[in-house]
């Protein structure tokens, strides 16, 4: 009777250790799917600011504003393309840091103008008439605490992007 009790408790235990580890492996994973889900409305919070914000500003020539823009944590950096550049296809050609050529593919074919490092496929961000103050055709913001700051100014039938107003007194 002794070992039928003890044979019933092993299978209790080994029972109750599977439930125990399928619950955690489970939770596990709704975890990691919550945070990509948080990742990716992130990144479309930003998309919608910035293309609103731009689009307000759009029309308004003259007026600027200095906005600071919430990112996704893995993001390093924000760039930002003048599909209008002459240069494109002789940068795109060298190919320096921090661009890829999936970014460059996107620049030379017009579909994307604003690209993040890593490179976010999931959503595209297409801002109509922006112009970059850097003579390459293409600027990069570091992003810092999650965050990036930029200046965006009015031109009447776009914006241009450029960088903050620094404080150096």
């Amino acid at each position: 009777m002794r070992k039928k009790s003890q044979v019933q408790q092993l299978f209790f235990y080994l029972i109750a250790l599977f439930v125990i580890g399928a619950t955690l492996i489970l939770g596990v994973n709704y975890i990691v799917k919550l945070t990509k889900q948080v990742d990716a409305i992130d990144i479309v919070k930003f998309k919608v600011a910035l293309e609103d914000d731009s689009e307000m500003l759009s029309t308004k020539y003259g007026s600027w504003r200095e906005k600071s823009y919430h990112v996704p944590k893995e993001i390093k950096e924000v760039c930002f393309f003048d599909i209008d550049s002459k240069k494109r296809q002789q940068i795109c050609s060298q190919l320096t840091e921090p661009l890829t050529p999936i970014m460059c593919d996107a620049w030379t074919s017009g579909t994307q103008n604003v690209m993040t490092v890593p490179f976010v496929l999931d959503t595209t961000i297409n801002l109509t008439g922006i112009k970059i103050t850097d003579t390459n055709g293409f600027h990069c913001f570091t992003v810092r605490d999650n965050t990036i700051t930029v200046i965006l100014t009015g031109l009447g039938n776009g914006v241009q992007i450029s960088d903050p107003i620094t404080d150096t007194a």
